[in-house]
């Protein structure tokens, strides 16, 4: 299969959480394309390894504002792919994309309100769990420990993912000082890799009832994530789940999914948005009425996350 081909069936399968919108809530349009005229209020430092070693997917782009609307270090927003820990990049896609994804973190920075990375992780091809929340979770220290260098305020550190994103951002929100899922990757071990509040995007959050009567199989994205099938491997699936580790001590949260999604059930946000709230805290849960996986074309939601973030960061 060509790379084209292999692409388009990505994207008909709904593995990659990336979708097939562009933003205009902060981008005018231009002929040369609503990225340029984007990336032309930003400046980037690309390619950051913060693992400390020569990984490709253990990097992260960092995006800051040319202008900046205030004096002052600036909050920071973190983008974490989808892709069903099989697939997907930290990089900006170059077809037109999600109006609640990277372009919208991408959007927030050229407001010259934000600070912006985008973070890579090992796949599941590469290696299994817990492999993936230490990688971001060594991004986090990474950028925490670096804030000074790039006017970043260490203490306001928000993250936003969709799908495996949304997973892995929930997982950093609720796994706060859960010593067993820091890693020992980096330079920066004795920093902190808390956030300061999540959006979760259609994300995974019970691996154990994820697929329903397909747990057994061992060939769903999460079976490879964590070696084998889900109820031959509980430990690792419980640990893997955003919902094991909700407790009072969580950041706020803001859950976004689709009342239709096909490949991750809405039934998976609204377990981890019960227990949140079981737990006091501070949780929006915003359904996409007839949303699928993604491709949501509701002017709502990306002017919810951007609202959550103004609520939290600013």
């Amino acid at each position: 299969m060509n790379v084209s081909a292999a692409v388009s069936v990505l994207l008909f399968a709904g593995l990659l959480g990336v979708s097939a919108r562009s933003v205009a809530q902060d981008v005018k349009p231009d002929p040369r394309g609503q990225d340029a005229v984007l990336m032309e209020r930003i400046r980037s430092e690309l390619d950051i390894p913060y693992a400390d070693n020569e990984n490709p997917r253990q990097r992260l782009d960092l995006y800051l504002p040319r202008s900046a609307k205030k004096a002052g270090p600036l909050p920071l927003v973190v983008f974490v792919h989808g892709g069903a820990f099989i697939f997907g990049d930290r990089k900006l896609d170059p077809a037109p994309g999600d109006p609640s994804g990277i372009r919208l973190m991408l959007a927030l920075v050229s407001s010259g309100e934000y600070a912006g990375a985008s973070i890579g992780y090992r796949l599941s091809t590469e290696a299994k769990w817990p492999a993936q929340i230490h990688d971001c979770k060594a991004a986090i220290r990474w950028l925490r420990a670096n804030a000074g260098r790039f006017g970043i305020d260490p203490n306001r550190i928000g993250v936003m993912g969709t799908s495996a994103g949304g997973h892995l951002a929930a997982m950093l929100g609720t796994s706060g000082g859960v010593a067993a899922l820091e890693g020992d990757l980096g330079r920066h071990l004795d920093v902190s890799s808390r956030v300061t509040c999540v959006v979760d995007e259609y994300g995974p959050t019970d691996f154990l009832e994820l697929h329903g009567r397909d747990n057994r199989a061992s060939d769903t994205p999460a079976a490879k994530l964590i070696g084998g099938p889900l109820p031959d491997h509980v430990d690792a699936a419980r640990s893997a789940s955003p919902l094991t580790y909700v407790d009072a001590a969580n950041p706020p949260f803001l859950i976004v999914h689709g009342t239709k999604d096909g490949f991750v059930s809405i039934k998976q946000s609204e377990l981890l948005f019960a227990e949140l709230k079981k737990k006091n805290v501070e949780v929006d849960f915003f359904p996409v009425v007839d949303g699928g996986h993604g491709n949501f074309s509701a002017p709502e939601v990306p002017e919810r996350i951007k609202a959550f973030f103004n609520a939290h960061l600013k």
